[in-house]
């Protein structure tokens, strides 16, 4: 699954337009996965899972 981030990651060019802080500690294609990105992320958020809230 990682290498098929890092394809998009680069097929995509969608390190420019990531967070900074991600990419500078990992590989584009891993900020996809939202146990890294949620580090990243300054608002307050409040995740829902379907499956549990249905």
């Amino acid at each position: 699954m990682q290498l098929f981030y890092q394809n998009v990651a680069n097929l995509h060019s969608v390190a420019k337009t990531m967070p900074t802080d991600c990419v500078a500690k990992m590989d584009p294609g891993l900020c996809f996965f939202p146990q890294q990105i949620v580090r990243s992320i300054k608002t307050p958020i409040f995740l829902v899972n379907p499956a549990y809230d249905f």
